[in-house]
């Protein structure tokens, strides 16, 4: 069953985008027993090289006009994408807007695997603001641009930060692969 990878956000937002991105070339599409091997192995290099995302978060108060700038870092390392296991597992550190150290281990089985999606992390940080208790706070920018990647299951996600769009594109075609050779997706 094919997982539809949905992208969000503005045609201009895109357009930006890609004229300062150069092209990538597509995951590894291997056939035969090496096709599952081969993805994960591609999908555990490049989150392993992806290292720390740092960036700041423009964000606005609808209400009052309001602007406040917070600076960000995310950070997956130790990844391991088992195919006997169809398994991502990977150790995680972030630091929020307010300076709060938050880390740990996590994994996601891929047959559990709903959705993958990718859109610019600014729209899933204003939803996420949102969801905590502050409707009226947005993100209008992330400086550099941010890219968002996240596997959804049905109670829970996981998600990884790109600086290039094009890469994250390409991480989350190899998920896309993965999820459905090891039974997942909708």
């Amino acid at each position: 069953m094919k997982l539809r990878i949905l992208i969000a956000g503005s045609v201009l937002f895109l357009a930006s985008l890609a004229t300062a991105q150069t092209a990538v070339l597509p995951p590894p599409n291997p056939s035969g027993g090496a096709a599952l091997a081969t993805t994960m192995q591609f999908i555990q290099e490049s989150l392993n090289h992806n290292g720390l995302v740092s960036f700041y978060a423009n964000i606005e108060n609808t209400d009052t006009g309001e602007q406040a700038r917070s600076f960000f870092h995310n950070e997956v390392t130790d990844v391991v994408a088992d195919p006997g296991q169809c398994q991502i597992s990977f150790h995680w550190r972030r630091v929020n807007g307010k300076g709060e150290i938050i880390m740990g281990n996590a994994s996601f089985p891929l047959r559990d695997a709903k959705t993958i999606a990718v859109r610019p992390y600014e729209q899933f940080l204003s939803q996420e603001l949102s969801r905590t208790g502050h409707p009226n706070a947005t993100v209008t920018s992330t400086m550099p641009p941010i890219t968002i990647v996240e596997l959804r299951r049905l109670h829970s996600e996981r998600y990884f930060l790109f600086t290039e769009a094009a890469f994250a594109d390409r991480v989350a075609q190899a998920l896309n692969r993965a999820v459905e050779l090891c039974g997942g997706g909708s």
